[in-house]
C-alpha cells in the first residue's frame, strides 16, 4: 500500500467536489445542445416531407402497437429487456415497443437532418444519451426484475435503496455513488499483493513489490496507472490483479501511485508527468541493477510514458 503525503481532507475533496457539482449543474455543461438544437429544427424544417413522413410512419407504429400487431422488439443483445416479463405481459410489451419506436425515429431524424458531421454526432451524443435515460428498464414501476425483487423482499430493497440515496447525499461530493465503497479496504480487500514504497517525491510514489518466486527476471517493469486513477486499478482483489500474477510468474514489478493534485500544484503540466516516469524508471533500474527496464503505461498515461 502507498500512504498519501499528508493533505487535509477537505482539501483532497474540493476538487473532485466542484467537477462533480458542475456536471451536476446541466445548465452550466457542454452537453447543452445550444445552437445545434437550433441547427436541428432549422435543418428538418427545410425539410418537412421528410420529418412529416416519420411523423407519420411512427403514428402508424403507435397504432399497430395499441392493436397488438406490432412486431417491435429490442435487440437480443440488449440486457436491459431479457426479462421474459417485457415480451410476455401485454401492458409491458406495449409501453417497451413505445418506446423503442419513439427513440428509433427520434434518432432518425437527428440522421435525416444531414448536418455537419460534427454537429450531428454531438446531437447523436445527446439524443442517444436521453433516449437510454428514459428507457423503462430505468423506472423500478415498469421493470419486471425490480417489482420481482421488491415482491420477494417485501419492499426492503426500496427502503435499502432509500437508506442509499440518503446517505449519498449526506456525504460530499452529494451525487449518488456508483459503487457500494463499504467493502473495500486498502491493503486489505483492494491492493492486496505485497510491497512498500521505496522512493518518493512530491508527485508520486514508487512501490516495489515483494518477489514471490524463488528466481525473478532480471528486467524489471514499471507499471504506470492513469494519471487520473489509483494505483490499485492495476492491482485489484487477490485473484484479479495484474500486478499478483506478474510477480507470481517471477517478474519483478514496480508501479507508481500519484499524488492527487490540488490547487496548490496549478503549475504542474505534461512535463511534471513525463519527467516523474522518467525518475521513477531510473530508480527501479538502479534498485536492481539492471541495465534496463520494460514500461507499462495504461489509459492516460500512455501518452506521458515516454520510450526510456
Amino acid at each position: 500500500m502507498a500512504p498519501q503525503l499528508p493533505e487535509a481532507d477537505d482539501d483532497l475533496a474540493v476538487p473532485l467536489d466542484s467537477l462533480l457539482s458542475s456536471v451536476g449543474r446541466v445548465v452550466n455543461t457542454r452537453l447543452l445542445p445550444g445552437r445545434e438544437a437550433f441547427s436541428l429544427l432549422g435543418a428538418l424544417a427545410r425539410r418537412p416531407c421528410t420529418a412529416g413522413d416519420r411523423l407519420v410512419r411512427l403514428a402508424v407504429e403507435y397504432a399497430g402497437i395499441l392493436a397488438g400487431t406490432s412486431d417491435t422488439a429490442p435487440s437480443a443483445r440488449d440486457r436491459r429487456f431479457a426479462d421474459p416479463g417485457w415480451t410476455e405481459n401485454p401492458f409491458l410489451r406495449r409501453v417497451l415497443q413505445c418506446y423503442l419506436a419513439t427513440g428509433g425515429t427520434v434518432l432518425q431524424l437527428v440522421d435525416d437532418a444531414e448536418l455537419d458531421d460534427q454537429t450531428h454526432k454531438r446531437l447523436r451524443l445527446l439524443v442517444g444519451n436521453l433516449v437510454d435515460a428514459l428507457s423503462p428498464s430505468n423506472n423500478v414501476f415498469l421493470n419486471p426484475q425490480a417489482t420481482k425483487v421488491t415482491i420477494d423482499t417485501r419492499g426492503a430493497n426500496l427502503v435499502r435503496g432509500a437508506k442509499a440515496l440518503v446517505s449519498d447525499v449526506s456525504r460530499r461530493p452529494r451525487v449518488p455513488s456508483m459503487v457500494d465503497i463499504s467493502g473495500f479496504e486498502v491493503g486489505t480487500t483492494i491492493a492486496a499483493t505485497l510491497g512498500a514504497v521505496v522512493f518518493r517525491t512530491p508527485v508520486f510514489e514508487l512501490i516495489q513489490y515483494a518477489a514471490q518466486t524463488d528466481e525473478v527476471r532480471e528486467t524489471p517493469i514499471l507499471m504506470v496507472p492513469p494519471t487520473i486513477n489509483k494505483f490499485y486499478v492495476l492491482d485489484l482483489a487477490p485473484g484479479r490483479s495484474v500486478v499478483e500474477h506478474l510477480v507470481q510468474q517471477g517478474q519483478q514489478v514496480f508501479m507508481l501511485s500519484w499524488r492527487n493534485p490540488t490547487a496548490r500544484h496549478a503549475e504542474w503540466n505534461l512535463d511534471t508527468y513525463v519527467h516523474a516516469v522518467l525518475e521513477a524508471f531510473d530508480v527501479g533500474r538502479e534498485a536492481t541493477q539492471s541495465p534496463t527496464a520494460a514500461l507499462l503505461g495504461t489509459c492516460s498515461s500512455s501518452s506521458t510514458s515516454p520510450s526510456p
